[in-house]
């Protein structure tokens, strides 16, 4: 799949590009439109159907100005008519790569960014070496991750806690 005219994909090679992709990973997931009937807000069991992240802790993963600028990462921007409107991120441990961030901004979903990024950061993953490429799905991007030929091996429940824990427990 090629990008349309009007986007342009830039691997992440720099400090300035990290913080870049920081700041489209935590415009996407700061804002959730879960489909109908989902929520990221914890359910009465604990479990978290969705990932939001407050943007601070989303800056805070990738403080260092060289997070993404590791010989077992590799990140992608997309810009779309010169800004920045989606990313992923692949990680590289042996023969598993996990496919993580993948993100569109708010104002550029419903155009196959998050198809393109996904495809792109996926198949370099294998040009890479990795036998098989992993992710974890949220609501929102399950069905395009199933379309795109991803399949469900096991789900895991995500637990928040509502307070903090007492002293001494």
């Amino acid at each position: 799949m090629s990008p349309p005219p009007e986007v342009r994909l830039v691997p992440v090679t720099s400090a300035d590009q990290t913080e870049t992709f920081a700041r489209v990973v935590a415009d996407a997931y700061s804002v959730r439109e879960e489909p109908a009937g989902q929520s990221a807000v914890p359910a009465a069991d604990g479990a978290v159907s969705g990932a939001a992240q407050p943007p601070e802790a989303v800056f805070a993963l990738f403080r260092d100005p060289d997070a993404l600028v590791d010989p077992r990462v590799f990140a992608l921007l997309a810009y779309r008519r010169g800004e920045p409107a989606a990313g992923a991120m692949l990680f590289r441990s042996g023969d598993v790569a996990g496919l993580y961030w993948v993100s569109t901004v708010p104002g550029a979903r419903r155009r196959g960014l998050a198809d393109l990024v996904t495809r792109a950061v996926t198949n370099e993953g294998f040009a890479r070496g990795a036998r098989v490429v992993v992710l974890q799905a949220s609501p929102m991007g399950a069905p395009l991750y199933r379309r795109m030929g991803f399949v469900e091996v096991t789900r895991h429940r995500r637990y928040v806690s509502a307070a903090a824990p007492t002293a001494g427990h």
